[in-house]
This record gives structure tokens, C-alpha cells and sequence, in this order.
């Protein structure tokens, strides 16, 4: 199967239990640990500047992609970069800006995607760097590989990883993707792929994945 050589990322949910608000059963499964040296891109998206909520990707000094979903109005967030560990290490930085798409349907997923400004721009580094984004020639086809990399728990019902996870995992053909979440009561927009299976996921069943801004997001 062939390999995309441009890492993508999953933008994981946790929440502490301490926290009155709901988050997303997600996680890497079958996955196994990597550093944040080999994925300096990645950050936390630290709720009220503490608890690890979800993951997201530096594509600017001064901009985070994320997940539209990840997004609770009226609570304070902030991104934490340089480290692969889910509750220390690393810098922090406020937020000054959200921003998602404007076409987001909180209903259907669609248009899943959100841009986060920062008060000022990121210090690059070994541990934190842009990622490559992809142009429009990508194409993925069935049994193309992904790398999906962020927190979560490690079994549809286990604890959350402490440590950030990668896992290798194939593309789905879109007439199976429709089918399984045809049976969910899930919809399956133009806009997104599905990938997953064997054991080894992110999120539930299926990853979905939806792609824009030269990138991926999931959820």
C-alpha cells in the first residue's frame, strides 16, 4: 500500500472528569508512542489554559489549525506547544482570536474546521515548527496510508494516553465509508474521507476526515 509521505494529524478530545462539559469518546488506537521532536507541529489546546481538550497543528507563527468542534463558546482556551506530554512541559500562549468556518454545521460535521490567532507569534525550534501543508495535487486513493498523531484513549473505553500516539492507518473506499455510517445515522459529506479498520483508529469505527486549507482535521 502506498505511503503518503505528509503527516497528518488528529485533533483529539479529552476532558477532565472535573470539567462540566462533554467531550468526544476519541483516541489512537493501536497506536504506539512517538516524540514531539518528530512532530514539532503538534499542539495542546489547553481548556481554561489547564486540561488537554484537543489537538491541532502550528501552520504559522502566529495561527493553529483545529477542529471547529473543539470550540465551547464563552470558555477560555490556550495552545500549548514543544511538548509531547498531555499536562506539562512545553510553552503556552494566549489566544486571540477564533476563528471558525463560517459554513461549519455542528449537525452534519461539515465544514469542521477552525483557525486560532495567537497574541504573538510562536518561538520555532527542535520542538516546534510549522507543518508542510499539502497542495491541491494531493489525491487519496483507497489503501493510501495516513499517519495520525494526537492524545486520546488508547481502547474505545480506556484511560487517555499521557504520552502524544501515532498511528499508521489505511484509507478507506468511499462506498464502505457510506455504508457504515449510512447505519449510524452519520452523513457522509463531499467533503470528507474515511480511514481506519484493523484494530487500529481514531475516533469510533472509522476515522472521517475532512479536508480543506490544503489539510486534514477529523473527528
Amino acid at each position: 500500500m502506498a505511503f503518503v509521505e505528509l503527516l497528518f494529524f488528529a485533533f483529539l478530545s479529552t476532558a477532565s472528569a472535573s470539567e462540566n462539559v462533554k467531550s468526544a469518546n476519541v483516541g489512537i488506537i493501536g497506536g504506539h508512542t512517538i516524540t514531539i521532536e518528530q512532530v514539532p507541529f503538534m499542539i495542546s489546546l489547553r481548556l481554561n489554559g489547564t486540561y488537554h481538550w484537543c489537538g491541532g497543528s502550528i501552520i504559522h507563527e502566529r495561527f493553529i489549525l483545529t477542529a471547529a468542534h473543539c470550540i465551547i463558546a464563552n470558555r477560555e482556551f490556550k495552545v500549548a506547544v514543544g511538548t509531547d506530554q498531555i499536562d506539562n512541559g512545553g510553552q503556552v500562549y494566549d489566544i486571540e482570536k477564533i476563528i471558525p468556518h463560517e459554513q461549519y454545521s455542528s449537525k452534519t460535521q461539515d465544514n469542521d474546521i477552525c483557525l486560532i490567532k495567537l497574541t504573538k507569534p510562536i518561538v520555532f525550534g527542535p520542538t516546534v515548527a510549522k507543518i508542510e501543508l499539502a497542495d491541491e495535487t494531493l489525491k487519496l486513493r483507497k489503501k493510501n496510508i495516513l499517519a495520525i498523531t494526537g492524545w486520546g484513549n488508547t481502547t474505545p473505553t480506556g484511560h487517555v494516553a499521557k504520552h502524544l500516539l501515532q498511528v499508521d492507518i489505511p484509507v478507506v473506499s468511499r462506498p464502505v465509508c457510506q455504508r457504515i455510517y449510512f447505519g449510524l445515522r452519520r452523513q457522509l459529506t463531499p467533503r470528507m474521507i474515511c480511514a481506519g479498520g484493523n484494530g487500529k483508529d481514531s475516533c469510533q469505527v472509522y476515522f472521517k476526515i475532512y479536508i480543506n486549507l490544503s489539510n486534514i482535521i477529523s473527528f
